[in-house]
This record gives C-alpha cells, structure tokens and sequence, in this order.
C-alpha cells in the first residue's frame, strides 16, 4: 500500500528551509536596496538641476529646477521611463516626481537619461 501522507518532521523541516531562505533573501533585498540608494544619492551630487530627496522606501523624490512635472513626464516618456507624478498629494509642488529603485542596469538608464536633460 503507498502511503501519500507527509510527516510531520518533514513538513516542520520543509518550512524551516523555506522560512530560512525567505529571511536570506529579504535581507539580500535590503542590502540591495541600501546599496543603490547609496550609490544613486552620490550620482544626483553631480546634477544641476535634480535633487534626490531620500526616504527609506523603494523609491525616492526627484526635485526640478528647470521643468515641470508635466514636462518631466512627457520628456521622460519620450526616453522610454515612466515616471510618477505627485499631483494630488498635498505640499508638494509640480516640481517634483517619484522613481522607484530599480536594477543598477534601470538606474544608469535614468541617471544618463537625466544628464541628456540636463545638458
């Protein structure tokens, strides 16, 4: 007779790994996110015009001296970048838009994007 039921142990042992892995890759993405949100703070020094304003999400503020950021999304767009735009959220003007921290390979995609606009 073939028996199709799971131990306990091997359930309890199977999450534990699961649950192992779970916490490494969380913290790998932590790590990560630090990282870049690190390297990206340095980058935004070398801007005229941008202003990277932190937080401790997964995204950040773009502030703008030059454009809007009606015009920011339509510039941005035609560079193949979607951005978000902050209206509707209180004190904060339309000089601003959010970007999410994304693959290094994505960052540098925006960062020389931005440096075409800035020039």
């Amino acid at each position: 007779e073939l028996s199709l039921a799971w131990s306990i142990g091997f359930i309890q042992n199977e999450a534990a790994k699961l649950l192992a892995n779970s916490e490494e890759y969380l913290s790998q993405t932590k790590k990560y996110y630090q990282e870049e949100r690190n390297r990206l703070k340095n980058l935004y020094k070398d801007f005229e015009n941008f202003e990277m304003i932190d937080s401790d999400a997964n995204f950040y503020l773009i502030k703008f001296k030059k454009h809007n950021d009606e015009e920011m999304y339509k510039i941005m767009l035609e560079k193949g970048i979607l951005i978000r735009r902050m209206q509707g959220y209180k004190n904060i003007g339309n000089n601003y838009i959010r970007l999410a921290i994304r693959t290094r390979e994505e960052n540098d995609y925006l960062i020389e994007k931005l440096r075409e606009i800035e020039n």
